[in-house]
């Protein structure tokens, strides 16, 4: 089974080193790697989660994606050896207001090889030419230096700060809020 808004979509992309990725609708089998990622301290700390992620949550995390479509994700694969690297995908997608909220999780060692910057691109091409949208937001922990120059150097304008936007082990954490807009990508 897999994410049903995206069902039929593969998107290609390569990092700096010319290595051939794939993104495509994420599948259960992709749900054991994705969990780690969710439980991993490392990348909690830059997603802003601070819980457990059991089986049985990502399970109904998994069967919400498949019913919610303001929810569009997508596994990030080496295409040669279709290995589960990452990843992305756009949430609280407002079809009336044409705008949603941008993401991307990378496994560690899929970093710093051009490849984040590569999805970025791509799916910002999703989100205004497949999707219609006119507006993709990010919202960045204000630590998280590296989603912050990928960002930026992906052309996202930085809007402001959301003081205390999000709780983390029980303390506030200030978000950086960031958009890209239809009018940026025609440019």
């Amino acid at each position: 089974m897999e994410n049903n808004s995206t069902s039929g979509v593969f998107i290609l992309v390569y990092d700096r080193q010319g290595r051939l990725f794939q993104l495509r609708p994420i599948a259960e089998k992709h749900l054991a790697q994705t969990r780690m990622w969710a439980n991993d301290s490392v990348l909690q700390h830059c997603m802003c989660r601070s819980s457990y992620v059991s089986a049985d949550d990502q399970g109904r995390w998994f069967q919400k994606l498949n019913e919610d479509s303001s929810c569009i994700v997508f596994a990030i694969e080496e295409a040669k050896s279709q290995r589960h690297v990452g990843n992305t995908g756009l949430y609280s997608l407002s079809w009336e207001h044409k705008r949603a909220e941008f993401w991307i999780v990378l496994a560690p060692e899929a970093q710093a090889h051009g490849l984040g910057s590569a999805v970025t691109k791509s799916m910002l091409h999703y989100a205004f030419r497949t999707c219609s949208l006119n507006r993709v937001e990010a919202l960045v922990r204000v630590d998280n230096h590296i989603s912050m120059r990928l960002f930026l150097r992906s052309g996202f304008i930085q809007e402001g700060l959301l003081r205390e936007h999000h709780q983390v082990h029980g303390y506030p954490v200030d978000m950086v809020i960031l958009s890209f807009l239809a009018r940026q990508f025609r440019e």
